[in-house]
């Protein structure tokens, strides 16, 4: 009994370390009843993206149409765009002095890493941070995962791709080589300036390019250099509001829950026994 019962409380324990792909777990808000404070992707209803806390996503170029999703599989030779949604989910409302600019994001910086080598029988992460000194939580992140049927193929980043888009004085602005550090880069609206008003209409787009490529001697001993290739821009970009990574937490939850209920059960009957 007590073996059964240490199996399913660690199966438990294990499953609820990787129901999620995005954190931390936060209040969440819609379209139409946005946050009282700044606070980042914690929509559930956008139009572009779906649900927010799933803001990262990759895809093969394609010349034609670039498809968006939560997993990719790898290829040498292929680029690959990584796209990296950001909102301020406070009330518009709350943006002016009147409001002492309650809702406004201040020091906003967003970083991110990617694996530079995926191995067949891997699924690797790209992640993203969106960090604010006065936004709840101060800190969030997300990931979307590559695979290859490759033995290994390497992945480096396309220097110079790394651009903010947003309908602001801001659009284009290409980000320093610190959004892969820890301390992230700024990113902002009308500059670079960590400053993001709440509101829809203030939301933002940062996008970076990884080309992959086959190992060879050179490449295994310099992984860490910028490939120098151009990044081909595609000419549109298709977001596919994927449910994986939800179903994927809806499953996951269902089985700890019937798992915990079953482990219960055990336990009143091993109580009941023993009174017997």
């Amino acid at each position: 009994m007590k073996n059964i019962l240490m199996i399913i409380l660690t199966v438990v324990l294990v499953l609820s370390s990787i129901v999620y792909a995005w954190g931390p777990e936060r209040e969440t808000f819609t379209m139409e009843e946005p946050a009282s404070y700044p606070t980042f992707n914690s929509i559930m209803n956008n139009p572009t993206i779906g649900d927010e806390r799933d803001f990262v996503r990759i895809g093969e170029i394609d010349a034609d149409v670039t498809q968006m999703g939560n997993e990719v599989e790898i290829v040498p030779g292929k680029q690959y765009l990584v796209y990296i949604y950001f909102h301020n989910n406070a009330s518009s409302t709350l943006n002016d002095e009147e409001h002492d600019n309650a809702g406004v994001a201040f020091q906003t910086r967003m970083s991110s890493t990617y694996s530079q080598s995926v191995k067949k029988g891997e699924r690797m992460s790209v992640s993203a941070t969106i960090t604010a000194e006065n936004s709840n939580p101060v800190s969030i992140w997300d990931e979307a995962y590559c695979t290859t049927n490759y033995d290994e193929v390497l992945l480096n980043y396309v220097e110079g791709s790394a651009k903010l888009e947003c309908d602001w004085d801001a659009n284009g602005s290409v980000l320093p080589i610190s959004l892969f550090s820890s301390e992230g880069a700024l990113i902002g609206l009308n500059g670079l300036d960590g400053v993001v008003p709440g509101c829809e209409e203030y939301h933002g787009v940062v996008t970076y390019v990884l080309q992959a490529e086959e190992p060879t001697e050179e490449k295994i001993v310099s992984t860490n250099e910028q490939a120098n290739q151009g990044a081909i821009l595609p000419q549109n970009i298709d977001i596919v509001e994927q449910s994986s990574k939800n179903n994927t937490t809806i499953i996951l939850c269902s089985v700890i829950v019937i798992l915990a209920v079953i482990c219960c059960l055990l336990i009143i009957k091993n109580i009941r026994n023993k009174k017997q």
